[in-house]
């Protein structure tokens, strides 16, 4: 139910975050795309990826809850 909710939603955010010309399927991705900017400078580990993972979840998990509101 989640997955279609968010695809449903996905063209209102692409909008949003001016990505348009980008081919995204999901909500994580998107948001992963919108962090590269900060996260690049940091450069990229094991540990910081799997703690980037986690936000990016619970980001996703939030604008979902958000926007059924």
């Amino acid at each position: 139910m989640a997955e279609s909710f968010a695809s449903q939603r996905l063209w209102v955010w692409q909008r949003w975050l001016n990505l348009q010309a980008w081919s995204i399927t999901v909500v994580h991705e998107l948001i992963h795309l919108e962090m590269v900017p900060v996260l690049s400078e940091l450069g990229r580990s094991e540990a910081n990826r799997l703690e980037e993972e986690h936000a990016v979840n619970h980001i996703a998990e939030a604008l979902l809850k958000l926007d059924r509101e």
